[in-house]
């Protein structure tokens, strides 16, 4: 190639003292290849400076058996007097056999003429790879496969988990949404047993049960808050369980020496004596079961005990003296 440019830019040397004509020349890189392979077709073209050139463009092939990959022009000499352009193919044949390559065709306009000038024919012989005849051939070897790493198992078991949560949170949603149920339920604070007990003699007062002769109904409404009270307060089974079974229960419990174990006895078997016997109590011991049930309440009631910051008595001695 280096020779090729060498030849043609003393061409151009020529031109420029005796202004010669157009001239052409075609080259392979080697006129022997194996199928497959690539090689350069080079075409050097010298026309005077003003010349107008027209270039062939092949689209896919040179002939049925040799094929054009790409190809690229371009100018490596020019002067006043001409210029030389360069054109090369990179070309290949994927069938043995010699083939022609034949003239490639470039129209030149020169003062007003037009001429076409080819370049010269040439033969390129395309061998196929030698078969060694020593050698077995063997069947295709079927896909070897390679074990799952860490990372990728890893990966799966995530996706899993992933539509996992996305289905059992779907289902979630439908059964709420079947229930009629609130999506978020707001928990309320459980109020202390003394409290709701307290509320609920209030309301047993303002009821004014036995004043209306309803002895019976008051009294078992009293001892159910009692009941319902000593259940959640000690954590007995006070709701089904008889007198006996309640007391004997505390002095388990080791209530039995207390002020309030006694008077609540007291106000047990009364009550089982109007709920049973049909006893009929007197106004005031009827007023005084009420009494004795608030006191026990009372007496009886859990302790909240709640723990200060260790700087908050600090912060309030110092806004006193502020």
């Amino acid at each position: 190639m280096k020779k090729t440019i060498a030849y043609w830019l003393m061409v151009m040397w020529g031109i420029n003292q005796y202004a010669q004509p157009v001239a052409i020349d075609a080259r392979l890189d080697t006129t022997a290849i194996l199928i497959g392979d690539q090689i350069h077709l080079t075409v050097v073209l010298q026309h005077p400076s003003e010349a107008q050139v027209k270039l062939p463009q092949p689209k896919d092939t040179l002939t049925a058996k040799v094929e054009i990959i790409e190809s690229r022009t371009d100018t490596i000499a020019s002067s006043p007097a001409g210029k030389i352009i360069r054109q090369q193919f990179l070309i290949t044949s994927f069938d043995s056999g010699t083939y022609l390559i034949p003239p490639l065709p470039y129209v030149v306009t020169h003062k007003g003429k037009i001429d076409t000038v080819g370049t010269n024919p040439l033969w390129l012989t395309v061998y196929s790879i030698p078969v060694d005849s020593t050698t077995h051939l063997f069947d295709i070897k079927p896909l070897m496969r390679i074990p799952y790493t860490f990372r990728e198992i890893m990966q799966y078991v995530i996706w899993i988990l992933i539509v996992a949560g996305i289905i059992a949170g779907g289902f979630f949603l439908y059964l709420k949404y079947k229930r009629k149920e609130p999506l978020f339920v707001e928990h309320k604070i459980e109020e202390p047993p003394h409290v709701i007990a307290l509320r609920e003699l209030e309301a047993l007062k303002e009821k004014k049960l036995w004043q209306q002769g309803q002895v019976k109904e008051y009294y078992s409404a009293l001892t159910d808050i009692l009941r319902t009270y000593l259940e959640k307060r000690y954590e007995i089974s006070a709701m089904e369980s008889t007198t006996y079974e309640i007391m004997r229960d505390l002095k388990k419990l080791g209530y039995e020496n207390e002020p309030w174990y006694r008077e609540l006895n007291d106000l047990l078997q009364r009550a089982d004596l109007v709920k049973f016997a049909k006893a009929q109590p007197l106004p005031d011991e009827n007023e005084n079961s009420y009494q004795q049930a608030y006191r026990i309440v009372l007496d009886t009631k859990k302790e909240i005990i709640i723990i200060q910051q260790e700087n908050e008595p600090e912060n309030q001695s110092n806004n006193k003296e502020s």
